[in-house]
């Protein structure tokens, strides 16, 4: 039924695909009618609904009795399916990709996305995108790392005075970049300079927790968000841990005992500098963080331990109300990003968050770590129609989500082919 929907309303949407082809006619009416919304702000799920798009927005929204489908409209059947805002990867490396990688993302469900590591073709990317000239998840962009091994190599050179940090932030600023991203080698001098000309030009800050300025600081510090969890796990071993670390690298992945005194203390401190938490669970699951941890990598029980660690930290995060949103870490050049959203909203739903949670934390929780929530991320008319019809409700069955019957973006039909 969901390939026949989407057949029959494929030329209600005007989609301009990669290389400037068009997929039909100019903008339309399309009147969902009858589904049940999990808008994603504070209401229930409500049932029997009527949603009517108009170009890019939401314009009406209510029972269905009583919002009138427009005349002419394309009208879509929602009776026994669900409608809920587009996913929201907060995390997501695109440099290696074609243009055609961003429709596979967009075929999942993602329709907002924050490139971690961007590159300049990547700025004229998302300008594209939101100019309409381009197909794509809406993005928002981070600089080239600060402090990331391989940045040099590609002439992006580490700072390592804090004016020469400033410097950097005000050029980033100035090619447009949306967000600055420091990496874990970045000197605790150019870090605060980092901070300091990232305030005063209101960007904001994200990423690793540099390894010479440790969590505490990083905290006080104001980053926006952190990303893997960085320093949590490995900052709250317990004594113990600590000792055995510096031969089998515990702290690198997470693994051995935590002192959960130290690691509470660190969780109400996120919550009170508003920080948020980006833990790409998934991606530690199954990559080795460093090269020092190869040996232990092998250690089964190790890994097990990390990912079970990282799930309870995410849990604690949660329980005393510090933010999350959700990113993969998928690279569109090597990664399956098409799989990956789902996979990380399953790791999530095992640190103990219900259904409903996770699905906030994937949509309008990214949205506000994006700064975008009063345009995307819920469902509320005004908003931008970013949206999915899904053919059970995921707040029973999680799995759900993984194969949307249609994906509409910018209030138009995402073509599946």
């Amino acid at each position: 039924m969901g390939g026949r929907i989407f057949c029959s309303l494929l030329l209600a949407s005007s989609l301009t695909l990669p290389g400037g082809r068009s997929t039909g006619a100019e903008e339309s009416w399309i009147a969902i009618v009858g589904v049940a919304v999990l808008a994603m702000d504070s209401s229930p799920v409500r049932g029997d609904q009527t949603v009517v798009i108009a170009g890019e927005r939401i314009e009406g929204l209510g029972p269905r009795a009583e919002i009138e489908v427009p005349a002419g409209a394309k009208v879509i059947d929602g009776r026994g399916r669900f409608l809920m805002p587009g996913l929201v990867d907060v995390h997501v490396h695109l440099r290696h990709a074609q243009p055609e990688a961003l429709l596979d993302y967009l075929r999942v469900g993602i329709t907002s996305a924050r490139e971690m590591n961007g590159r300049p073709f990547l700025l004229e990317w998302r300008d594209r995108i939101e100019a309409g000239d381009l197909i794509g998840p809406a993005l928002k962009v981070a600089a080239p790392t600060l402090g990331n091994f391989s940045s040099p190599r590609e002439g992006y050179p580490t700072p390592e005075t804090a004016e020469q940090a400033r410097e950097a932030v005000r050029r980033f600023h100035s090619a447009g970049y949306d967000w600055i991203k420091v990496y874990s080698f970045l000197e605790r001098e150019a870090f605060e300079g980092v901070m300091e000309e990232a305030r005063r030009l209101d960007i904001p800050v994200g990423g690793h927790v540099p390894i010479q300025v440790g969590i505490d600081d990083a905290l006080a510090a104001g980053l926006r968000s952190i990303e893997h969890l960085t320093e949590y796990v490995g900052g709250s071993l317990s004594a113990d841990a600590r000792a055995l670390d510096e031969s089998d690298f515990r702290s690198t992945f997470g693994a051995g005992e935590i002192d959960v005194e130290r690691l509470e203390s660190l969780v109400r401190t996120t919550r009170g500098a508003g920080v948020w938490n980006v833990p790409t669970l998934v991606w530690f699951d199954r990559h080795l963080p460093t090269p020092l941890a190869r040996e232990a990598w092998d250690r089964s029980e190790l890994r097990k331990e990390g990912a079970r660690n990282r799930r309870w930290v995410v849990g604690k995060l949660h329980e005393h109300g510090a933010s999350l949103a959700v990113g993969t870490d998928s690279d569109a050049g090597n990664d399956e990003p098409a799989r990956a959203i789902y996979q990380e909203i399953a790791a999530m739903v095992e640190a103990n968050l219900s259904h409903r949670e996770v699905l906030r934390a994937a949509t309008i929780g990214g949205a506000r770590l994006l700064g975008v929530e009063e345009v995307t991320g819920s469902i509320e008319v005004g908003k931008r129609a970013d949206l999915l019809l899904l053919g059970c409700d995921p707040l029973e069955r999680i799995e759900c989500i993984a194969d949307p019957e249609l994906v509409i973006v910018r209030g138009r039909i995402v073509p599946r082919e």
